[in-house]
């Protein structure tokens, strides 16, 4: 596969879990150089959203979150340390850069995100705008 596409390959890994989910189980595994993805979860919360990243082993100063239009991007990396002269016999552990973007919704306040990273795990608040909530709206007869 050419060096472009297997990039787009994996981008399109990265951005859909479900589709690297997938193929998970046809893709090989413990032959090293495996590629990190960080798992995520987006919640609504109301009166905000959460964006929570598994991000282990990662350096905080190495984590950017970015604004970017309407889009958040996540993107750092992640190095395993291996003793000098170590001869790797089998590697689960998936290191490199990762970047995952996500769509904002239209009533989110930019200016309030705000992103923690505690015990690995990289959390963004990305609060609504104060007015812009859901609500039902009556149907006249």
């Amino acid at each position: 596969m050419p060096h472009a596409a297997l990039r787009h390959f994996e981008r399109l890994l990265a951005k859909d879990p479900v589709l690297r989910d997938a193929l998970a189980a046809a893709l090989p595994r413990g032959t090293g150089g495996a590629r990190f993805v960080p798992d995520v979860e987006v919640l609504d919360c109301g009166d905000h959203f959460l964006v929570r990243m598994d991000l282990p082993g990662v350096a905080r100063a190495s984590v950017r979150v970015r604004l970017d239009g309407g889009r958040i991007k996540v993107s750092g990396a992640r190095a395993i340390d291996r003793p000098d002269g170590a001869r790797v016999r089998t590697n689960e552990r998936a290191e490199g850069s990762f970047e995952r973007e996500f769509l904002l919704p239209a009533d989110v306040d930019g200016a309030g995100v705000r992103a923690r990273l505690v015990d690995g795990v990289l959390s963004v608040t990305v609060p609504r705008r104060a007015g812009a909530r859901a609500r039902d709206v009556d149907v006249d007869v």
